[in-house]
């Protein structure tokens, strides 16, 4: 009857039949003399019910209603029309010359009612649920494992695990399988455990159902050798900057309830670690300038958006090239610079490749200068994809095993708020100059999902060994702008404020090298740090350098030596906090000081308080004042 569509023991076992006869004139109840009646027309009648539908959404649909058990009969033989009505509504969903058809397919639950009539206008309705199912779809591999004979091991299905997502919002039901149970491994409770016995491959099989049954499955290898593996191969590096982008519009942090869908993020927090206390610079040049030289702005006088870097200044990638540990490094820049308006002073700073933008922005994202290792040329590709692909092609031409440092410097969700295409988010905005006006929120959060796409696109590229030796690190630049930024989030302050709103941002690291899976790290991070973060990791085993010190033994393990202070400045006010309390020293040399633990939203200032700060506020201000007294070099 269903003509391939229905799997009856499946659908029939999901949802119950339900269905309404609604029937419209043909018929009376008198019991009196009828021999005047002539010819007295019947309403069309229920024949054969369908019952509830079930599909998958990769299948078509292609239902005779007509056929040789119709759906309607007519005793009179009467030819009859129909009418159909899908709740919600589904313009996909046609019913022509007696076939309801589907070529494509949308997921959810829908009412179909389809109402049979005859010349004399009577008629019968049929209703029904048609469930469309998408099954759970893998968006990100699991990463391969190195085991050593003897050696006790244990690996768990991250909680909350983002490696699949279900469109239906079904819940996931998991299976893992393993290709060998007899070589010391056993599966339980979702995780694999034990003490491998001998030397081999064992594929692990992870199956993804949902409620309706409906699977997808992938697999990743467990490598099992009988002495510890020696790392041969430097790692690559891969560092993602979103420009404007704080804590507020990260769905990694719970300080707002209007948030991005970002799947790729959160997939990449799901492998690895989310930092809660980075501070950056409360705009743009100044945290730029911070990543590439490990010093303060105080130091390289940096301090406003457009201000030049010095090309005396030793740049990350200079320091990589300048050591024969790391000197077989490629690098690339590509995206945003903005730390100086010459064509060449990307590739001046010790760039391989750079192609981006020189200043702060652009004033279209469809219509934009492009600058390619110092030439010119005019864009119409939406920025963050001309990036992506930028960065894919670059990646393509590396010889094999040449270790990279690609720093993507995407210059999404900076103003103008826009709307990106749509194949990249899934907001319904029309795009009109008078709604980005009045909803420049949702468009701000659009730029960042299609971001996310994007990145998703560029880890996509990369195949399963180099992904596996690569370790991405995602920041945002600073915060939110003051004009989109969540009013009724924690945080005080925006873009261009030092309170924590303008230089509290997000910060995922993940991939190789990466042990702590899901977790997240309170310890005090500062921007300066990756510069020899990013050197520790290539090989250079820095631990401190300029006022950089290096996070590197964080993804490992919690705890351990760390900062006991970051610091932070606009070109007039300072600054500065250890694990608990914050000072701040605005332009007229007034202070504030926070109590980060017990009022997060920096409202009561402790020095006008009744309890004594006065040791606490001699600490940081003798912190604070070292910092600002320390020479320029």
């Amino acid at each position: 009857m269903l003509y391939g569509l229905l799997n009856k023991n499946k659908a029939l076992s999901i949802i119950a039949l339900s269905f309404s006869l609604l029937g419209c004139g043909g018929g009376s109840d008198n019991t009196g003399d009828t021999s005047d009646v002539v010819n007295t027309n019947q309403a069309p009648v229920v024949n054969s019910p369908i019952g509830d539908v079930f599909t998958l959404k990769a299948n078509t649909i292609n239902l005779n209603i007509d056929g040789s058990s119709p759906l309607f009969i007519d005793s009179d033989g009467d030819e009859l029309s129909y009418e159909i009505v899908v709740t919600p509504n589904a313009p996909w969903l046609t019913l022509v010359n007696g076939v309801l058809n589907a070529e494509s397919s949308e997921s959810g639950t829908y009412k179909v009612v389809i109402t049979a009539t005859d010349p004399s206008k009577l008629s019968i309705s049929y209703e029904f649920t048609l469930t469309v199912n998408s099954p759970p779809e893998l968006v990100l591999p699991y990463e391969n494992q190195s085991l050593t004979v003897g050696s006790q091991f244990m690996w768990q299905l991250p909680l909350n695990d983002t490696h699949f997502i279900d469109a239906d919002e079904d819940e996931i039901i998991y299976e893992i399988v393993l290709s060998n149970n007899d070589i010391g491994l056993e599966v339980t409770d979702n995780s694999i455990s034990g003490t491998p016995t001998e030397e081999g491959n064992v594929v692990v099989t992870i199956v993804a159902s949902d409620i309706h049954n409906e699977s997808t499955s992938t697999s990743f290898n467990l490598k099992i050798s009988d002495t510890v593996p020696v790392a041969t191969q430097p790692v690559n590096i891969l560092l993602l900057i979103a420009d404007d982008m704080g804590q507020d519009a990260s769905a990694q942090y719970s300080l707002s309830s209007d948030l991005p869908n970002t799947p790729n993020l959160n997939a990449l927090a799901q492998r690895g670690l989310v930092f809660e206390n980075l501070w950056v610079n409360p705009v743009c040049s100044p945290t730029r300038a911070t990543l590439l030289t490990g010093k303060y702005g105080i130091q390289t006088q940096v301090l406003s958006p457009g201000d030049v870097l010095d090309l005396s200044e030793t740049t990350l990638h200079e320091q990589l090239k300048g050591d024969d540990k790391t000197q077989e490094y490629a690098t690339a820049l590509i995206g945003k610079w903005h730390l100086g308006d010459a064509f060449s002073d990307p590739n001046q700073s010790g760039i391989d490749y750079f192609a981006g933008l020189r200043s702060g922005g652009v004033q279209d994202y469809y219509d934009w200068p492009l600058i390619e290792n110092g030439q010119m040329m005019d864009m119409a590709t939406y920025t963050t994809t001309e990036f992506t692909n930028r960065a894919i092609n670059w990646l393509d031409s590396l010889s094999d095993n040449t270790p990279w440092f690609l720093w993507m410097a995407y210059n999404a969700p900076h103003t103008p708020f826009h709307l990106p295409p749509s194949d990249l988010h899934n907001r319904k905005l029309s795009g009109t100059e008078e709604d980005i006006e009045a909803n420049s929120r949702d468009y701000y959060l659009a730029a960042i999902e299609a971001l996310d796409a994007e990145i998703g696109r560029l880890i996509s590229s990369l195949d399963t060994e180099t992904l596996e030796n690569t370790v991405i690190l995602f920041i945002g630049d600073n915060g939110t702008p003051g004009s989109v930024r969540d009013r009724n989030a924690l945080l005080n302050g925006a873009k261009g404020s030092i309170n924590e709103g303008g230089i509290r941002v997000p910060m995922i690291v993940a991939g190789k090298g990466v042990e702590r899976i899901a977790q997240r790290e309170t310890a005090l991070i500062n921007g300066t740090d990756f510069y020899s973060t990013i050197l520790d990791i290539a090989g250079q085993n820095v631990v401190s350098i300029n006022n950089s010190e290096s996070f590197t033994h964080l993804l490992k393990q919690s705890g351990g030596e760390g900062r006991t202070h970051i610091f932070s400045q606009t070109d007039d006010a300072f600054t500065i906090r250890n694990d608990r309390y914050k000072l701040i020293e605005n332009q007229d040399s007034s202070k504030v000081l926070y109590d980060l633990q017990l009022d997060p939203a920096e409202t009561s200032d402790l020095i006008l308080g009744s309890s004594d700060s006065s040791s606490i506020l001699t600490e940081l201000e003798n912190i604070l004042n070292s910092l600002k007294s320390q020479p320029k070099e």
